[in-house]
């Protein structure tokens, strides 16, 4: 798991990172293409874009798609003063593969999703019933006068607290990276 000062400094980095691919992006569109007159090779890079914005950002990824192929579609136009097909096939393209990475990126949330919400009932589910086991373990173990089964059920006593340490720090790293955690399920899972 990625310690938490990390992950907030990522997630603070993406935003630059994603603003300075789609400049580089529309650069190499208007250098490549209107300066130097090449509209193919350069044109991947642009698949990269769309594909992390996809990923980082899936709302705006269709827009993304469309607008950088609208822009190719443009200069194409200003470079030759016609539409050529292959020009607007490739700008087209642009827009299909970010609806293809929209939809994509839109069944790993969901699995996400449902990934963070079975882990988190499951870690409610368990919380509470080990430290139970745990403290009831250590009160029926100061009641036994043999020491050999004394001694076995406080092992089993931290087994129960150990596995309970497990649990809330399992609940830690679900809660600090997920934000789709209500409040009340939040609180609980951090006590």
């Amino acid at each position: 798991m990625v310690p938490a000062f990390e992950w907030k400094r990522y997630e603070t980095a993406k935003p630059v990172i994603w603003v300075a691919l789609v400049v580089i992006a529309v650069l190499m569109e208007f250098y490549c293409h209107l300066i130097l007159g090449i509209s193919i090779v350069y044109t991947s890079f642009s698949y990269l874009v769309i594909a992390i914005g996809g990923l980082w950002y899936r709302k705006g990824v269709v827009y993304m798609g469309a607008a950088l192929g609208l822009l190719h579609i443009i200069d194409g136009y200003l470079l030759t003063g016609t539409f050529e097909a292959a020009i607007v096939m490739r700008g087209l393209m642009y827009f299909v593969v970010a609806v293809v990475i929209w939809v994509i990126s839109g069944m790993a949330e969901k699995e996400h999703y449902a990934l963070v919400g079975y882990i988190t009932e499951t870690a409610m589910r368990l919380k509470g019933p080990m430290n139970d086991i745990s403290k009831n373990l250590e009160e029926i173990a100061g009641e036994i006068a043999d020491e050999e089964i004394r001694a076995q059920i406080l092992v089993q006593a931290s087994h129960a607290a150990q596995a309970s340490e497990t649990i809330r720090e399992l609940n830690h790293d679900i809660v600090s990276h997920a934000t789709d955690i209500p409040d009340a399920y939040r609180e609980y899972l951090l006590k």
